[in-house]
């Protein structure tokens, strides 16, 4: 029976068709993937322009810096992310960690963006005397997992 045409045709067939469903299965889990994580990382550019916003529209509004900690402080929980506020220089304005210390922050988990340029895109024209808009850079640390007590389950991605 080995030996027969019939068998070796159903034994090449079988072949053929689970080599087809497990490429066809390889390519579907491959793509799915891909799209993940790009929703992933358009969820995360989405949080990180609507901190932005929210940070922009203070400064616009206060033209300063001075008691943004607040807002930061309530920006982190509400978004579940570390936000820090750093001049030009490096000095930290604001972070929204409670655990924030003098220690040299490990930055490979953050990304940055400056605030400088959507400053200007959203006031071209400033009222009164010309002033020069501060070089800001606000850094987006790890999605910090959700409280202990919290009933949503706890997610884990880096903000890069």
């Amino acid at each position: 029976m080995k030996n027969s045409l019939q068998f070796r045709l159903l034994v090449a067939f079988t072949g053929v068709i689970l080599l087809t469903i497990g490429a066809v299965f390889f390519m579907t889990w491959r793509a799915t993937v891909d799209q993940i994580q790009e929703l992933s990382y358009r969820v995360e550019r989405m949080v990180i322009d609507r901190i932005q916003s929210q940070v922009t529209e203070y400064y616009l509004e206060n033209n300063s810096w001075e008691g943004v900690q607040p807002l930061v402080s309530k920006i982190g929980e509400q978004f579940r992310h570390r936000v820090i506020l750093a001049d030009a220089e490096g000095k930290i304005i604001a972070d929204s960690s409670s655990e924030a210390s003098d220690e040299k922050l490990n930055l490979d988990n953050f990304s940055s963006k400056t605030l400088t340029s959507s400053l200007e895109h959203r006031n071209p024209e400033p009222v009164g005397p010309p002033t020069s808009l501060p070089q800001i850079s606000m850094l987006f640390g790890p999605r910090v997992p959700p409280p202990a007590d919290s009933a949503e389950p706890a997610t884990v991605a880096h903000g890069k």
